[in-house]
């Protein structure tokens, strides 16, 4: 079963404060921000090559293994040795790859497949950089609104922006790994 779909569009999405309506105010609803980035062993043009030429090759096998792995952190609930995985099917949307600044970069939205409202939606650049000799660096730059309102807000201040995070960095090291592999290859 596949854990995501993946459609191509050319959209950026725009990071804009959404306003939430309460007895009678109106106020900023707090978007979280998400940043990482990991080193590539492989020189830029190298792995540049590899994204383009790759299509979306670079994400399809990886997407899966960072909602696998990036979210199944294990929580300690009560007391003992109780362990719970938390894992979620994502639906993902991605830009078309583009040159920025000297960086290759592609817009990317993903949700979750089922039940939306209890889950964050991430809207992000993730981009490829050069940084050196043989040697490159994948990142990724992002927002998310928890979902749920105050409690919410609170619940990600507490645990769940560390699943967040925890999510990015597999996901960066996932797709790291199959850049430098597909890097080696076409070299």
């Amino acid at each position: 079963m596949e854990a995501f779909q993946v459609e191509k569009s050319e959209a950026s999405w725009p990071r804009q404060h959404e306003v939430a309506k309460g007895k009678g105010t109106q106020r900023p609803v707090a978007s979280r921000f998400v940043r990482d980035f990991v080193e590539l062993d492989a020189p830029y043009e190298v792995a540049k090559r590899a994204f383009f030429d790759g299509g979306t090759s670079w994400l399809s096998p990886i997407a899966t293994d960072a909602e696998m792995d990036g979210e199944r952190l294990r929580v300690r609930v009560g007391v003992g040795d109780s362990e719970t995985v938390l894992s979620k099917e994502v639906q993902l949307v991605v830009s078309e790859p583009r040159e920025r600044k000297g960086e290759l970069v592609v817009s990317l939205r993903w949700e979750a497949a089922q039940g939306a409202w209890l889950f964050p939606r991430l809207d992000a650049d993730l981009g490829l950089a050069p940084i050196g000799d043989g040697v490159c660096q994948l990142w990724l730059d992002g927002t998310y609104k928890p979902p749920l309102g105050r409690t919410g807000q609170i619940l990600d201040q507490t645990l769940l922006h560390r699943v967040a995070e925890s999510t990015i960095r597999c996901f960066l090291v996932g797709i790291a790994n199959t850049l430098e592999r597909l890097a080696k290859e076409g070299s």
